[in-house]
């Protein structure tokens, strides 16, 4: 199914609340919501982003070139895409005025719930510098440890104009679109603590060994484990120094 404000003409918050009542319905079988070029304003926007925290159904949301919503109001719609129940997978944000403000707004509810949203069409947004790409970046792979990794958000995919985002953001998403999150995940451990460099090597052959065994039957899953664990045993030699 398909709601389209095609044709609307400029209305206010309670007129919005009736649009969207039918969203609220248990019985809703409503998938696509389409509201580009509506001039949705900004208690438009607050009363969509309370229909969808309660919504289980809309997958895909186009809310492209709205530009007179404030910015300032970003900040509580994005606070949605946190909701454990929320459905949304195909969100078009393009033609907004979007900065690194709202990017670091929402980074955050992608932090917080991270198993749906696959697509974030953000178009040719000149407004945002390598700051406000850098929120996505920690997201897609929070370095600061291995859990932090595993834990990140391995299902966005794509950030609209491939272009404007910095190339390690690219990579990211990227290795998004290569399979299942447990895949990802260790791909993402793998390409951070092998492929830059010996010192994070070093962080890996700190683990414990009643751990590091795990770790090690881990990494050696595939092809490309094999020839890692090389370079991990090649980098830390003390590992096998009792073997000679």
């Amino acid at each position: 199914y398909d709601i389209s404000a095609d044709g609307m003409p400029l209305i206010t918050a309670n007129g919005w609340r009736s649009v969207f009542s039918c969203l609220q319905n248990k019985e809703s079988a409503i998938r696509v919501v389409d509201l580009r070029f509506r001039s949705i304003d900004k208690g438009g926007l607050s009363v969509l982003a309370n229909t969808l925290a309660g919504n289980s159904t809309v997958e895909k949301l186009d809310l492209s070139y709205n530009p007179q919503i404030p910015a300032t109001v970003w900040q509580s719609f994005f606070a949605c895409f946190g909701h454990p129940n929320i459905a949304l997978e195909d969100v078009n944000l393009c033609g907004n005025n979007i900065t690194d403000k709202e990017m670091a707004h929402m980074a955050q509810s992608l932090r917080v719930n991270n198993g749906r949203l696959e697509t974030l069409d953000l178009g040719d947004i000149s407004s945002v510098t390598n700051a406000g790409w850098a929120h996505f970046s920690r997201v897609l792979c929070d370095k600061s440890s291995v859990t932090t990794i595993f834990s990140s958000n391995h299902t966005l995919r794509s950030l609209g104009d491939q272009d404007i985002i910095p190339a390690d953001l690219n990579a990211l998403l990227q290795l998004n679109q290569n399979g299942k999150q447990n895949n990802v995940s260790r791909d993402k451990i793998l390409w951070y603590y092998f492929q830059n460099g010996k010192a994070n090597i070093q962080k890996l052959a700190g683990m414990k060994s009643n751990i590091l065994h795990h770790a090690i039957a881990w990494i050696c899953r595939n092809g490309t484990g094999h020839t890692l664990l090389y370079q991990f045993f090649r980098n830390t030699p003390s590992l096998v120094a009792h073997i000679y």
